[in-house]
């Protein structure tokens, strides 16, 4: 079975992107069941910020040609703000724009959505070029786009009595999938009125009667829940059918069609059941995710839906202030999501763009993002590379991974290697080897400038298995990629490419560093998440690689903990953190086990040495017998209790938003402090040896789930 490197391509997007749009779709989106009037949502990057008024006037520009696709905006939070990132949605077709092109999800391939881009880069001027790359995200169903001309009129929050005429303390927000913005735990203690000002459905059906609102999904209000509660005698079931969130036939799974949701979970552990005396003075908003955001776990598609969603949280932030006729509120934000991939040190798109949001209204008041730590500690997603492990040749130096891809996988895999700062693609040539084979394909030598990179289809016995791709990374670092197609998929001819199924079992893949090449640092090797998520049946299986130097057992039987610097080993526990999670603004949060106040055997951490760590920990499992910790599920009366640091952010959420009700002005270290538990103290968890390797950070929030 021949292999062979074959049509070297460049692209003005990302190695993602390419694939996605190419034949990626083909295998890994089927299940967003998009209808015909699908649009794009995506995020583009400017080398300057850019005020609200620019972005507006750069949209219409696009607008006023009926040749291009329609470019609309979604609720962008102002307050003074400028911003290097703008999140905007391409739709196809729009009334009163006859020659916009009628597409589906398939039609939509990467040079089409770059010719797009290009188009959209030279209509730009006079205003600011774009930077970097566009980032193509999952597309939108057309029922749940709104209108394209989102009014500066919309309908104040009306004053809760239940504050009896006095301003809140604090804001509390999450960014969810599945959250049940009726239920029980989310209501005034004894009355039957919520705490939740807002709550943005991503994914429901659009609204006629609430045009202006949203641009995509629907907004519930409080006075709106408080109506739907009162007209369905509190009837959820009605009230979710109601709002087109249980899902129509042949259209997408919704989460709260089902008895338990991510969503629903981390709401009550971060806000349910407020104790009475402060509940009114912590006001709730909510951000519902799409399924489609969450369907494909490696990170991608996710940007624009989260980027928008926090924007939102702070213009609804900034409606609430002005109803209760107060200061800007010190909000905190839950955000129990993340990857494995990533750069790992905050320049990704995603972390680059939310910093910058919470780094702005932090000068206005306390701003806290809060994420969990991840759950791959053990799953074998990360190598590091480093002198030790290149044997000198002739003209360069080598080192080698195996990288395990297992049969009946049906998503893309995706192994990403990073080069240290420095280190470019002239230094460095990657050769991958498929399994059973003899013959290798080698990534060659790539020219950028940063705003394109240039990449190789992997071909075996005539049909395309692959990517092989090298980039600089938002002009940083630069990256090389190996993505597979699934081992078990038929073949796709696509533009006149025959596609086949990657062969399961082991890749070999080797670095050499070039003649005289210094290797400052270590070169980290990061495989994508690849699982089937929630309601998504995608049948992923998840590859990792293969060390035999690496010890998966302790001496006593139990699950090693511990990274020995001289055991040779290329595969770490420690660096295997939330690959979204890497903000420098960012409270990273670990799970512990209640029973021992050990970290959970999942629970991700940051490298031994620099870089991003775990800020504290919560409990996430109650004991070895006991798994998870109880949470709401999707009705009133339901619980369940799901495991992983999802479930630990949301706790820590809730005890910074009490921290803040005690004293709004507390800055980040103070809040985190007075979070504590009265008998939490500083602690190294002593399961991970001897050296004192730091996994459930500094502070350890033990003992019960937090009650304020």
């Amino acid at each position: 079975m021949p292999v062979s490197l074959v049509g070297k391509f460049g692209n003005l997007l990302g190695p993602y992107e390419k694939w996605m749009f190419d034949i990626g779709k083909r295998f890994d989106l089927p299940g967003l069941m998009l209808d015909k009037g699908a649009s794009l949502s995506c995020v583009a990057e400017f080398e300057t910020a850019v005020s609200y008024d620019v972005f507006v006037t750069a949209s219409k520009t696009i607008q006023s040609d009926a040749s291009c696709y329609w470019i609309i905006l979604p609720t962008l939070y102002k307050n003074g703000f400028n911003s290097r990132f703008l999140p905007f949605v391409v739709d196809p077709a729009r009334e009163g724009m006859p020659n916009a092109p009628q597409t589906q999800l398939l039609d939509q391939t990467a040079e089409r959505v770059q010719s797009f881009f290009a188009g959209f880069a030279a209509n730009q001027q006079p205003t600011p070029t774009v930077a970097g790359k566009f980032r193509a995200n999952f597309p939108i169903r057309a029922e749940t786009m709104g209108s394209s001309d989102l009014t500066e009129s919309q309908t104040e929050p009306v004053i809760d009595p239940a504050l009896n005429g006095a301003a809140p303390k604090v804001i509390l927000a999450a960014i969810d999938l599945g959250i049940p913005f009726a239920h029980a735990c989310l209501r005034h203690p004894g009355k039957a009125t919520t705490r939740m000002d807002y709550c943005w459905a991503q994914s429901a059906p659009a609204d006629p009667a609430y045009i202006g609102e949203v641009l995509f999904g629907r907004e519930f209000r409080r006075a709106q829940i408080d109506v739907m509660v009162q007209d369905t005698h509190g009837d959820e079931d009605e009230i979710y059918r109601r709002a087109g969130l249980l899902g129509q036939p042949d259209g997408p799974p919704m989460p709260l069609g089902r008895a338990s949701t991510h969503g629903a979970h981390v709401f009550d552990l971060m806000a349910g059941d407020w104790p009475a005396a402060s509940a009114a003075e912590v006001r709730l908003i909510g951000v519902d995710l799409p399924s489609s955001s969450v369907w494909e776990t490696s990170g991608f598609g996710k940007d624009m839906f989260i980027l928008s969603a926090l924007h939102y949280i702070f213009d609804r932030a900034d409606r609430i202030r002005d109803a209760y006729r107060c200061a800007d509120l010190p909000l905190v934000i839950n955000l129990s999501y993340g990857c494995s991939g990533g750069p790992h040190d905050g320049s990704s798109l995603i972390e680059a763009a939310l910093e910058e949001m919470v780094s702005f209204r932090n000068m206005l008041a306390p701003t806290v993002l809060v994420m969990p730590s991840g759950n791959n500690f053990q799953d074998r997603l990360y190598a590091r590379l480093t002198e030790q492990h290149f044997s000198p040749g002739a003209s360069n130096k080598t080192a080698s991974l195996q990288w395990f891809a297992p049969p009946g996988d049906r998503t893309s895999s995706f192994l990403e290697i990073w080069y240290p700062p420095g280190i470019t693609d002239e230094d460095i040539h990657l050769t991958v080897t498929p399994p059973g084979q003899s013959q290798s394909v080698t990534l060659q030598r790539v020219k950028s400038d940063g705003t394109a990179f240039i990449g190789h289809l992997i071909e075996m016995d005539g049909k395309v298995v692959g990517h092989l791709t090298s980039d600089l990374h938002r002009g940083s670092r630069w990256r090389a990629m190996v993505i597979l197609a699934p081992s078990e998929t038929d073949g796709q001819q696509v533009e006149g490419v025959l596609y086949g199924s990657a062969p399961a079992g082991v890749w070999s893949l080797t670095v050499a560093l070039a003649k005289n090449t210094l290797l400052t640092g270590g070169i980290d090797c990061r495989i994508q998440r690849d699982t089937s998520f929630g309601q998504g049946n995608t049948g992923a299986q998840q590859s990792y690689f293969l060390d035999t130097k690496l010890a998966p057992f302790a001496d006593d039987g139990s699950w090693n903990t511990v990274d020995q610097a001289d055991d040779g080993a290329k595969v770490r526990r420690f660096g295997a953190l939330n690959g979204m999670a890497t903000g420098a603004s960012t409270v990273v949060v670990g799970g512990s086990v209640q029973s021992s106040g050990r970290a959970a055997i999942y629970s991700g951490a940051g490298p031994q040495g620099p870089g991003k760590a775990v800020t504290l920990s919560a409990p996430t499992e109650r004991s070895a017998a006991m798994t998870g910790i109880p949470g709401a599920g999707s009705r009133s009366g339901t619980t369940f209790a799901p495991s992983g640091t999802s479930s630990a952010a949301p706790q820590v959420a809730r005890a910074l938003a009490a921290a803040l009700v005690i004293n709004p002005a507390l800055g980040p270290s103070a809040m985190t402090r007075l979070a504590l538990r009265p008998e939490a103290t500083e602690v190294r968890d002593t399961s991970d040896g001897p050296r004192g390797q730091i996994r459930l950070g500094g502070l350890l929030l033990s003992g019960e789930p937090i009650q304020t």
